[in-house]
């Protein structure tokens, strides 16, 4: 149950990363088709920074001027939020293959030994899902979709909706068990 939580936490941030830049470009004030936007600023960068040289909004040319720290400081706040998620799924990844190398050496110590083998050892756990566990999931994200919608508006219908999918997960799951004969 808890690689399935995470493969789905994982999907969902994913989906929200991916989601979210496009959302934020298709949401453009004035939606009336046409480009009343000012002609591009010119750019220059130099020892001193970045310098950006455009039209204020009462005519008069204006220049706003990023010193190279502050550019810096963006590049290393990019790149630790990208090398975070990288890190998570380097430490996943290499607790994972531990764990088989580790399996393989016992498997190996006891093929030498010429010790039996446990099925146990070999066949993967059966995992029975828990009846309640839709009804749960669908419950927490629904609650968590409503309430990042009343902070962060959109996006919370990602978690809503999924939400709202677990609980029908769970209704078509119960209404099926009723429907099966009880003579086992």
């Amino acid at each position: 149950m808890k690689i399935a939580s995470m493969k789905f936490v994982a999907a969902v941030l994913f989906s929200a990363i991916t989601i979210l830049p496009l959302w934020a470009q298709t949401n453009e004030p004035g939606g009336t088709g046409t480009n009343n936007a000012a002609p591009p600023p010119s750019v220059s960068i130099d020892r001193t920074g970045l310098h950006i040289v455009g039209e204020a909004s009462y005519g008069e040319p204006r220049e706003a001027r990023l010193s190279t720290s502050i550019l810096i400081q963006n590049l290393v706040a990019i790149l630790s939020f990208f090398g975070t998620i990288i890190a998570v799924v380097g430490v996943i990844a290499y607790a994972r293959n531990r764990k088989k190398n580790m399996l393989h050496e016992t498997l190996r110590a006891m093929i030498e030994k010429g010790a039996p083998i446990p099925t146990e050892l070999i066949a993967k756990p059966n995992r029975a899902r828990r009846p309640g566990g839709d009804l749960r999931w669908g419950l927490v994200l629904t609650a968590l979709g409503i309430g990042v919608m009343a902070i962060a508006g959109k996006i919370g219908l990602i978690f809503l909706l999924v939400g709202v999918a677990f609980l029908i997960v769970w209704m078509v799951e119960k209404k099926n068990r009723n429907n099966e004969p009880s003579g086992k």
